[in-house]
């Protein structure tokens, strides 16, 4: 499935993040597949990561944003490749940790981890390469309480 079928899977005008519902998304997504070089690669990435995560815990668009990077990463230059991969390591490894108040939109951390895991299991088994990716398909996989430790190798 190409980014932009896996894309418009979302509504993503009812999908809520930190600074509002997730429109921009998609446009994000398509920078990180189209980015030159590394600065604007990570510039993307910040701001991506920022709009889901917080100390409170992941925001309701982690999981199809997931989804989304998982069926880009082999559209991507290389730039954008290990941004992608760099966020999906962070939000498999992110963890409510913040009352239930402070959570926007719904969130289900296995729903999250199971489509970070494919993600990773797909790019792994096409490159080898990633040896963050084997640790956060491993810490995913892991009970709550030791994904943390796990990641921070």
């Amino acid at each position: 499935m190409s980014t932009d079928d896996e894309i418009a899977r979302f509504d993503w005008s009812r999908i809520q993040t930190y600074l509002g519902h997730a429109e921009m998304v998609p446009g994000v997504v398509r920078g990180l597949v189209a980015a030159p070089n590394e600065k604007k690669a990570a510039r993307l990435g910040v701001w991506m990561e920022r709009l889901l995560l917080s100390v409170a815990g992941p925001r309701e668009g982690c999981a199809p944003v997931a989804t989304v990077l998982v069926a880009a990463l082999p559209e991507m230059r290389p730039a954008g490749h290990s941004v992608a991969l760099d966020l999906l390591s962070l939000i498999g490894a992110a963890q409510v940790t913040g009352p239930s108040h402070e959570q926007i939109g719904a969130v289900d951390v296995d729903e999250i981890r199971r489509a970070v895991a494919a993600g990773f299991s797909a790019t792994r088994a096409r490159s080898g390469r990633s040896p963050r990716a084997r640790v956060a398909v491993s810490a995913a996989r892991l009970p709550p309480g030791q994904r943390h430790a796990a990641c921070s190798r």
